[in-house]
C-alpha cells in the first residue's frame, strides 16, 4: 500500500493515477478500440493488431505521455454482436487497445479514428474517444 494524500491506496491504483495526473496538466483523449484475434486467418491470429499498432505509429501525438511514447494498454476479452440476416449472437475473442493523444484536436482525433477505422478488419469498428471536448463512439459514414 502507498499513501496519495489522506488515502491509503493500493499500488496500482496509485501507479495509475500518476497517468490521471500527467492528463490533468496536459488534455488529453483516450482512444480505445477493440481488435479481434484470428478474424480473417486462424494461422495468424495476430495480423489484425498489428496493423492497427502499425496504423496507431504513423501519428506522434499518439501514446505520447510526459517522455514516455507508444503507451498503450491492452486487454483481453470478448465482444459479441447479432450479424446482419443472423439469428444468433457471434462472440469473438478481441484485444483493446486504450491510448491517448494529448495536445490533439477534435479534428485530429476524428482523423486518427478513421485512419483505424480503414485499418481494422470489420466494416462498423467500435472506437470510443473520450477527451477535453466530450466523449464520442466513432462510427463510419452511412
Amino acid at each position: 500500500m502507498m499513501r496519495a494524500g489522506r488515502l491509503r491506496l493500493p499500488v496500482t491504483f496509485a501507479r495509475s493515477s500518476c497517468i490521471l495526473a500527467i492528463m490533468a496538466l496536459a488534455p488529453a483523449w483516450t482512444v480505445r478500440i477493440h481488435v479481434p484475434l484470428g478474424a480473417r486467418s486462424r494461422r495468424r491470429p495476430f495480423a489484425e493488431l498489428r496493423a492497427i499498432l502499425a496504423t496507431m505509429r504513423r501519428f506522434p501525438q499518439t501514446g505520447a505521455l510526459g517522455e514516455y511514447r507508444h503507451v498503450e494498454h491492452f486487454s483481453l476479452g470478448f465482444e459479441r454482436f447479432v450479424a446482419p440476416g443472423a439469428t444468433a449472437t457471434a462472440r469473438v475473442p478481441v484485444v483493446t487497445i486504450t491510448t491517448y493523444m494529448r495536445g490533439a484536436s477534435l479534428a485530429e482525433v476524428e482523423a486518427f479514428a478513421r485512419t483505424l477505422a480503414d485499418a481494422h478488419p470489420w466494416e462498423h469498428p467500435v472506437i470510443n474517444c473520450t477527451g477535453p471536448d466530450g466523449s464520442f463512439v466513432w462510427f463510419p459514414d452511412a
